[in-house]
């Protein structure tokens, strides 16, 4: 909800129906404060101002859910050298590929030997260099 808040303080218009949404989502945690800017907000739009504890709770939409892109960390020896952003159908071999081609992880393998290199899918790639 922290995430939600700092992303919409930035916005210039703030949707009358996401700001509903959002107090409806708060009101479990603070019931108070929530009903209070829920008829505040229900006046300032002119709105239908029944209590927020009879509003129906928002629908989700599954298709909102599915990432296109992964940052995965990489590593060499254990240690986190770098994060690689990828698309989310990425396979091993190329997730391989873009760790050892990274800016930050090259000067970490250039000149060692690759001992192995595990590769996680969609979660992390370690390469362990002698």
């Amino acid at each position: 909800m922290m995430v939600f808040v700092n992303e919409a303080m930035s916005w210039e218009t703030k949707p009358v129906a996401v700001l509903r949404d959002f107090l409806i989502l708060l009101q479990p945690f603070a019931p108070h404060l929530a009903e209070e800017l829920w008829q505040k907000l229900s006046l300032d739009a002119r709105l239908s101002t029944q209590s927020l504890s009879y509003a129906l709770w928002p629908k989700h939409d599954p298709a909102l859910l599915v990432e296109d892109t992964l940052e995965i960390p990489v590593q060499v020896n254990g240690k986190l050298r770098d994060v690689i952003r990828v698309p989310a159908n990425t396979d091993n071999a190329t997730l391989e590929a873009a760790a050892k081609t990274s800016d930050k992880v090259k000067p970490f393998i250039d000149g060692k030997t690759i001992k192995k290199i595990i590769v996680v899918p969609k979660k992390l790639v370690n390469i362990a260099v002698a």
